[in-house]
């Protein structure tokens, strides 16, 4: 499987910014569940996983093997986490801004910040520097490494919390609106798992 190499990250590491960490969140849709952030710091000392490269295009069954590997093999790694309750009170970018928040405090030393998307319309405050890409976790390693690794962990949180909540399934669906979620809302109703925004049109 063909991933990503650290082509976009040299020329940093030729600028002296040997700590690139990398940043993506994943959840920003689904009807249920929280956002979560992975942050994934590498280095030029590092080994290239292969297979590493967008969530959205490493097969599912491989997201664990793989974002073990990652977290084995890199400098450092931290996952942040929006809940619903920060996604209701505080939509969804606010969850997200918190959740990469609490993921650099737990990385804590790093010399540039690589990020998926567009720059915020408020400053994310951090001290470091920051560069948003878009498109970032098709294009850079440490940015698709984040990706997978806050994937495998946003899925294991869905598959735990709908063992709760079996009718929605989540262990299948992550939250995201599928026929069998949104056919299961409309029979059962919504539970504090459920985003208020993101399901206000089918209560």
């Amino acid at each position: 499987m063909k991933g990503l190499d650290f082509s976009y990250e040299q020329p940093y590491w030729n600028k002296q910014k040997n700590l690139i960490v990398g940043i993506d969140e994943v959840g920003r849709g689904p009807l249920a569940g929280p956002v979560v952030v992975g942050a994934v710091i590498i280095s030029p000392k590092m080994t290239i996983i292969p297979g590493v490269r967008d969530s959205k295009k490493v097969p599912k069954s491989k997201h664990s093997e793989i974002s073990k590997l990652i977290k084995e093999n890199c400098v450092s790694w931290a996952i942040g986490v929006g809940s619903v309750e920060q996604i209701n009170s505080f939509g969804i970018v606010g969850a997200i801004r918190f959740a990469i928040h609490q993921a650099l405090e737990e990385i804590k030393v790093f010399d540039q910040v690589l990020m998926d998307g567009s720059p915020f319309k408020e400053p994310l405050n951090i001290s470091e520097e920051i560069d948003f890409i878009t498109k970032g976790d098709s294009k850079v390693y440490s940015i698709a490494a984040a990706s997978i690794i806050a994937k495998d962990h946003r899925d294991n949180l869905m598959r735990e919390i709908g063992l709760e909540f079996p009718q929605f399934g989540w262990e299948n669906n992550s939250g995201y609106g599928t026929k069998v979620h949104t056919e299961a809302i409309l029979e059962h109703g919504v539970n504090k798992h459920h985003r208020d925004l993101f399901v206000r049109k089918f209560v």
